[in-house]
């Protein structure tokens, strides 16, 4: 067990706030606040930062402002969840504030500022209210079918709570208070997500994959389908924000590794890396049939593994084959991650097998979300690569930018291990 986030300079009645048991290294590493492994209602380690705490004081029962547009919709409580519009108290153009596709660059700092100016309104509904959407819910639907901000007027049932939620799979949330009254006035429509949202005999899957080939960003998508606007009409629900993000990566990066399997395979061994906000991501393609692999280290100090003496190392991984289980360890950024393999290989019309290794150091001061995994390997895979003739030279090469020695990396990993010990033939088969 481990004390953290102590009270050095923290005002009155706030230490007590702050100081937190939490559970060992090796549970958090593997739970990632989505399982509550520890036993506890909520996860301790997403009460992160005092500063943001501060930052979301004297708000009032009332607000005017612009929506991005953004829902939070939450899974405490299922079938019944809160749901809810996200409003920043100013006016305008406000979409930066829910477009991760928009972040690359950007420092925690930034992230920070902007979420928690986002409060977060609540009501409690049924998932399947979504199906015949009550008019607080419709109100909400005419928020997202535009395709700028909206300007929002909205009535709390108590001042906003100064508290930011932090969760594994999303961006920062900031305040959030129960919303007594909703009115909206939403910009010009999204006429691809119009189509979707009155066609009531489409699929959720089919919805799906055609506003990603309609040129619709990931989160717009995941918007929309957390808010239950898609699908067969008798079948929408409500879709806690969490479990949307990873099921519309899931879906969209499942889909083109069908693709590429019809594609001869690529004809060089390639390393990408890229190093940002305390992170490493490295990326080895190799010339054989499709296989997937996403492996991370959570050094000492870092969310996952804050009391720690030496980093912990997860990953999961798919064949040719693909998945029939939940990536259990890593979650939802093994579907991040594959989304971005994907889309790098669908673009060349090739195939590949990828194995992908993320270090994370104390500097990544808490979770964003896993829009950060797949955001910045779409960059990494956008950029230059080296290339090798051989499997040994390209690891070599990979592991330079990598501080776990190379044994530890490839004595968890199964499809690098596979890449150095198979032949270059056309007829390889996977695992």
């Amino acid at each position: 067990m481990s004390e953290i986030f102590g009270a050095a300079g923290a005002e009155k009645g706030e230490a007590d706030r702050l100081r937190l048991v939490v559970p060992s290294s090796s549970i958090c590493a593997r739970c990632k606040g989505r399982l509550l492994l520890c036993g506890k209602p909520v996860c301790p380690l997403m009460v992160r930062s005092l500063p943001l705490i501060r930052s979301v004081k004297g708000l009032g029962t009332e607000l005017e402002g612009s929506s991005p547009p953004g829902v939070f919709v939450g899974r405490m409580g299922y079938p019944k969840v809160s749901v809810g519009p996200l409003v920043v108290d100013e006016r305008g153009d406000t979409r930066i504030f829910d477009s991760p596709e928009d972040w690359y660059g950007f420092g925690y700092d930034r992230i920070a500022e902007m979420r928690v100016k986002l409060v977060r309104g609540t009501r409690p509904m049924d998932v399947g209210s979504a199906k015949d959407p009550p008019a607080y819910l419709q109100r909400l639907h005419d928020m997202l079918l535009s395709r700028w901000s909206s300007d929002l007027e909205v009535k709390f049932s108590r001042p906003p709570s100064a508290t930011v939620l932090l969760v594994d799979e999303a961006p920062p949330f900031g305040p959030s208070a129960p919303v007594e009254d909703l009115s909206v006035r939403p910009g010009s429509a999204n006429t691809a997500l119009e189509k979707v949202y009155y066609d009531r005999d489409l699929r959720s899957e089919e919805a799906v994959l055609g506003l990603y080939r309609s040129g619709a960003r990931v989160t717009e998508i995941q918007r929309a389908f957390s808010a239950g606007m898609m699908g067969m009409g008798a079948n929408r629900r409500l879709v806690p924000t969490r479990w949307s993000i990873t099921a519309v990566d899931d879906m969209i990066s499942k889909h083109l590794v069908e693709r590429i399997k019809d594609e001869e395979t690529i004809d060089e061994f390639r390393v990408y890396a890229e190093r940002r906000l305390g992170n490493t991501f490295v990326i080895v393609m190799a010339p054989f049939r499709w296989s997937f692999e996403w492996i991370e280290a959570w050094y000492p100090g870092t969310t996952w593994n804050p009391g720690g003496r030496s980093p912990e190392v997860i990953g999961d991984h798919e064949g040719y084959r693909g998945r029939t289980t939940y990536a259990e360890e890593i979650g939802g950024c093994y579907y991040s991650a594959r989304l971005a393999a994907a889309e790098r290989l669908s673009g060349e019309r090739r195939q590949a097998s990828v194995v992908a290794f993320r270090e994370i150091y104390q500097d990544a001061l808490f979770p964003v979300g896993v829009w950060f995994v797949r955001e910045y390997l779409r960059r990494a895979l956008r950029g230059r690569y080296e290339a090798f003739d051989d499997a040994r030279s390209a690891f070599e090469y990979a592991f330079r930018f990598l501080k776990l020695p190379r044994d530890v990396w490839l004595s968890r990993s199964v499809v690098a291990r596979e890449m150095l010990s198979q032949s270059r033939l056309d007829d390889w088969k996977s695992f």
